[in-house]
């Protein structure tokens, strides 16, 4: 659970206010459609297609990448759940009509035209399974033949477009039901197994394994030299088609992978334990040098083309590249740089708007800037020769955060935190036995308002003693090595429970702190007491003051459990949005102790029912437009309210999609979007609240949550007008609102008005040269005065046109 209070931007917007003047402009929500980009690692490449002056390359778990021949390195990426049917895909086929792709995760993709105006159509039923192995198609006459293979599946066939037999080893004479590849040659199709070969031809399967060696086929490609090749445990077998019979091509030397025919002539390569590449000459192999240390992939055009994992510096990680070996010249390799994480947990945004991906089993921490690089943790501290790197790879980045002065933190579940500085790139270490932290057992980190980092822990036992402390808080991030800047809250009576584990915790305002227990309830923390308010100073370290409600342990209104929430986030109005067994919104009355609930949300069971795609919610978080994101084992739900109507909006991955029957009768087909993964965890908000991502078990993906009116503002339009941060801290190091999506530029001929108003509707502040992305308001009103803390709108007024956006303040 991360960024539950500073950088969870705009989630505090007004809901429902009313300003003399009609401040704000009434509406409805105009279809604000979301834009998903996946970050998926590219760890190593499983395939490679040259056709047209375009290299087609398929990705261990990262989509399909698209480069040019002429320039490798301006690659792009179609996507499963967006262009393609999965992300894990193991081949490539032209076929003379379209591009086929097919996946292990998400079946095939038929494309048109797919260097020009791509079309793209997803078969992904009918098939006998998605774990798609192998691929391959011919035009006969006019008509398109593709037939594809399955891993235990046997293989398929689909004729112009229509699925059509599905063909096994028990039904059908298929030599073997796993196919590693398929091959036409002369109109008839040769699949290879790992029990040998089948040749299928006039509808009946006959073995042709004579002169093969055993151990089974790798790989077949048909050259256009009237040849028929197979890779094998022994090198590389020529067929013969008159004597029905397989021989040696020469003299390899060892297994062959992958072999590949082109107008470059023919290839063969070896994979595994240090690759071997070489050149078939017509007399012997020759090798073929890459300067690479691993090679998974080949194909072969005009040039040899070669892919595979490049280890990083400081190993533990690797990167796909690409490289090929222009004629007559040595071979060039272009890194496809991406995020590390495949199976991702942690995630927040800095202070700059990047955002930063952690792994659940602590292999990297990835930051994609908002210029569009890439930055790493990948190596281990104990290996780098300045301050950087992780503890260790073993213990799992549950958690993410950043503070104030935009430095990231990292915790590695059972060993310390990690602050990283994302300008420096070196990193800070704390651990329980060289800090004043009480473990190292953490479940959730939150940023205060005014600085301090607060930490939640998970039960803990270490050599037979169970660990009472839940919560700590570190005072000033700048000094984490200090152990007097170290607080642990109180346990049992007047303070935390002590023997439940504490998912997620949440800055209500700036003196009051909500804690989410397992099996315990939801505790709500008063840090200066009923004695003060949250504009009084904060007495942290005296907890005699302190004011501690709770449990909370039933909803009246709700079947939904507060001993069961994982994710807690404040509404635009200041109740709370809590997930665990479903979705509560509640406000909390603290003088009478009693919570009311204003929203409830299950499993969705009805068509005309409002629900979640799963009532396994693991964290919610509230957008800049005031919308609750909510992610859950299946899926992922946006509710909104806009112009007095609640909307419920879905999004699934095709695998969830297809496995739940119910999904079917429920959802259309427009809910599949490309989601990374089967299990959706942690959600984090951008700084100016547009962004949100979300991680998952496959990766993640940043989410362009667009603007509640409909969209980004044309031209000359102030709808998509957004105030940032917001909440606006006045401790948050220096910075000043600002305002973004204007419709001019910084040109310096002048900007445009904006007004500050309170609640009351009493004018603030005013500024008549506001630029885009340029401070304008420091917090202070017309006479000089800090501001309290509170809910603000800010007018905004330009060539006839005024929009009101709402702002909070936090001191």
């Amino acid at each position: 659970m991360a960024d539950r209070y500073q950088s969870e931007a705009g989630r505090m917007l007004l809901a429902g206010l009313f300003l003399a003047g009609s401040l704000l402009m009434s509406g409805s929500r105009a279809g604000a459609e979301p834009v998903f980009r996946p970050l998926l690692a590219t760890h190593d490449m499983t395939s490679l297609l040259e056709h047209d002056g375009v290299v087609y390359g398929g990705l261990d778990a990262g989509g399909l990448v698209i480069s040019p021949a002429d320039d490798p390195a301006g690659f792009r990426r179609w996507y499963g759940g967006a262009e393609l049917g999965g992300n894990e895909v193991t081949d490539l086929a032209w076929t003379g009509r379209y591009l086929w792709v097919a996946t292990a995760d998400g079946g095939l993709t038929r494309i048109g035209d797919p260097d020009g105006t791509p079309d793209f159509r997803q078969y992904t039923s009918n098939l006998g399974s998605l774990n798609v192995t192998a691929v391959a198609g011919t035009i006969i006459g006019e008509s398109e033949r593709v037939f594809y293979g399955m891993s235990a599946g046997g293989i398929g066939r689909i004729v112009d477009g229509l699925s059509g037999n599905i063909y096994t080893a028990e039904q059908d004479g298929l030599i073997d039901n796993d196919i590693n590849a398929l091959a036409f040659y002369h109109d008839d199709l040769f699949i290879a197994t790992p029990s040998g070969i089948s040749r299928f031809a006039g509808n009946v399967f006959t073995t042709v394994n004579e002169g093969l060696p055993a151990g089974g086929v790798a790989d077949l490609v048909a050259t256009g030299e009237d040849q028929l090749l197979a890779g094998t445990p022994e090198g590389v077998f020529l067929w013969d088609a008159e004597l029905e019979t397989w021989s040696e091509l020469g003299d390899f030397g060892t297994s062959v992978d992958d072999v590949a025919w082109g107008p470059a002539g023919v290839y063969a390569l070896k994979t595994s334990g240090g690759p071997v590449l070489r050149r078939w000459d017509g007399a012997t192999w020759a090798t073929v040098g890459t300067g690479q240390g691993r090679i998974s992939a080949l194909a072969v055009g005009q040039e040899v083309w070669f892919a595979g994992p490049w280890t990083r510096p400081g190993g533990g990680s690797t990167t796909a590249y690409l490289g090929h070996v222009p004629t007559g010249q040595s071979p060039t390799t272009v890194i496809l740089e991406s995020s590390l994480v495949r199976n991702a947990e942690g995630v927040t945004f800095d202070k700059q708007g990047g955002a930063w991906v952690g792994s659940y089993v602590a292999d990297a921490v990835s930051g994609l800037d908002t210029d569009g690089s890439w930055s790493h943790i990948s190596s281990l501290a104990a290996d780098s020769d300045y301050d950087h790197g992780l503890f260790n790879r073993s213990s799992n980045i549950l958690s993410m955060t950043s503070d104030l002065q935009g430095k990231v933190w990292i915790s590695q579940y059972t060993t310390g935190l990690i602050r990283h500085d994302p300008d420096t790139g070196r990193d800070s270490y704390f651990k329980p036995d060289d800090s004043g932290m009480s473990g190292a057992f953490i479940l959730d980190m939150v940023v205060h308002p005014d600085g301090p980092l607060i930490t939640t822990h998970d039960i803990a036992w270490i050599e037979n003693r169970v660990y009472p402390e839940k919560v700590d808080v570190l005072l000033d991030t700048d000094h984490g090595e200090d152990p007097g800047q170290w607080l642990t809250l109180p346990v049992d009576e007047g303070g935390i429970t002590s023997t439940n584990r504490i998912w997620s915790a949440l800055v209500q305002r700036r003196d009051v702190v909500w804690f989410a227990a397992e099996d315990y309830g939801l505790l709500r923390w008063d840090i200066n007491g009923d004695a003060a308010g949250p504009d009084d100073p904060l007495t942290w370290g005296d907890f005699s003051d302190d004011r501690w409600d709770g449990p909370l342990t039933f909803y009246s209104g709700s079947g939904n459990d507060p001993k069961k929430v994982k994710g807690l986030a404040l509404a635009p109005d200041g109740s709370i949005w809590a997930g665990g067994n479903g979705l509560v919104r509640f406000s909390y009355d603290a003088t009478t102790r009693q919570a009311t609930v204003l929203e409830t949300y299950g499993e969705k069971v009805g068509n005309f029912l409002p629900g979640l795609v799963s009532g396994l919610v693991s964290d919610v978080v509230v957008d800049g437009n005031g919308d609750a994101w909510v992610s859950s084992t299946a899926g992922l739900n946006r509710i909104g309210t806009h112009g007095g109507q609640t909307t419920v909006e879905a999004w699934i991955d095709l695998p969830n999609y297809l496995a739940n029957s119910n999904y079917g009768l429920l959802y259309s087909t427009g809910v599949i979007a490309p989601l990374p993964g089967t299990i959706y965890r942690d959600l984090a908000v951008s700084p100016d609240g547009r962004q949100v991502l979300l991680s998952a078990d496959k990766g993640a993906v940043l989410i362009d949550v667009g603007s509640a009116t409909g969209g980004a503002a044309a031209q000359g339009d102030l709808a998509g007008v957004y105030c940032y941060p917001n909440p606006w801290h006045a401790a948050g190091g220096g910075d000043v609102v600002k305002l973004g999506g204007l419709p001019l530029e910084d040109d310096g001929a002048g900007g445009l008005r904006a007004e500050v108003y309170n609640l009351e509707g009493e004018l603030v502040f005013r500024n008549t040269g506001v630029l885009p992305d340029q401070g304008f308001w420091d917090g202070r009103n017309r006479f000089g005065d800090a501001v309290a803390t509170g809910m603000y709108v800010v007018r905004v007024s330009w060539s006839g046109q005024t929009v009101a956006v709402p702002l909070s303040v936090v001191r």
